[in-house]
């Protein structure tokens, strides 16, 4: 049992009908529901509209249930997929902590074992580690796009598989604008042929200085904020990222 308020509209199926199905059913309509509650500041479903909505059902209380049953299979996975992800996102943000010096130190608390008597890390600018490529980059609007095999990449990841191409290599990615997320600012590897727009930085670690994948590790790791300028839509300007210590 369980109690809830005006809100939330109440459903109990009748007898001959399956709660799983009406469940699956009704989450296989949810852009149709979603239409229903219009455009206002708070959307809302009234109960006329919501009861009145039209639905196709298999002619059995079985086929019902094996159907809802096969679809419950697959979001416990999904269920189960999540959870795992997120443990690892949490391992990963330990990792992150125990492998990089914190603010003011100069060795990790963890050290691979033949790297311990190597000395102290050193602070470097981006400029020192990385050449930047972002005069190759080239916005195209969506409708001018020609599907192919290229991933398409703005400030937060892949936006979509297109045609041609304006980087060839491995790149490491950081959002110049349109970051989603500021505290997990949004930095990408990438490696063939891609196609980058204008709202993403290109970089590539100099051979024998820097590994790329580490600089991803380094620029996640690293307090990017300090360098954000502008206010909603906030800009990673290219000469402070550049210039930053990390």
């Amino acid at each position: 049992e369980c109690a809830t308020n005006q809100q939330i509209n109440s459903l109990i199926p009748f007898e001959n009908y399956s709660n799983d199905f009406i469940y699956s059913l009704l989450e296989n309509n949810s852009y149709r529901i979603a239409s229903l509650a219009g455009h206002q500041a708070v959307p809302l479903i009234n109960k006329t509209d919501f009861s009145e909505i039209l639905v196709l059902l298999p002619p059995t209380k079985l086929e019902q249930q094996k159907i809802a049953n096969c679809l419950s299979s697959i979001d416990n996975l999904i269920t189960a997929a999540t959870e795992k992800l997120d443990h690892l996102k949490d391992h990963k943000k330990g990792l992150l902590q125990q492998l990089f010096p914190a603010n003011g130190e100069t060795k990790p608390q963890f050290c691979f074992p033949e790297f311990e008597n190597d000395g102290d890390w050193e602070e470097k600018m981006i400029s020192e580690l990385a050449n930047r490529f972002d005069n190759l980059r080239k916005p195209i609007t969506a409708s001018d796009r020609i599907e192919g095999t290229t991933p398409y990449y703005g400030a937060n990841g892949i936006q979509s598989y297109i045609e041609g191409y304006t980087h060839n290599g491995e790149f490491i990615l950081v959002a110049e604008d349109g970051a989603n997320d500021l505290k997990n600012y949004p930095v990408q590897y990438a490696t063939g042929k891609i196609w980058v727009n204008n709202h993403a930085h290109v970089l590539q670690g100099k051979i024998d200085i820097c590994n790329n994948l580490f600089l991803m590790y380094a620029i996640q790791n690293a307090n990017i904020e300090p360098y954000l300028v502008g206010g909603g839509r906030a800009k990673l300007v290219k000469d402070k990222f550049e210039k930053g210590y990390y």
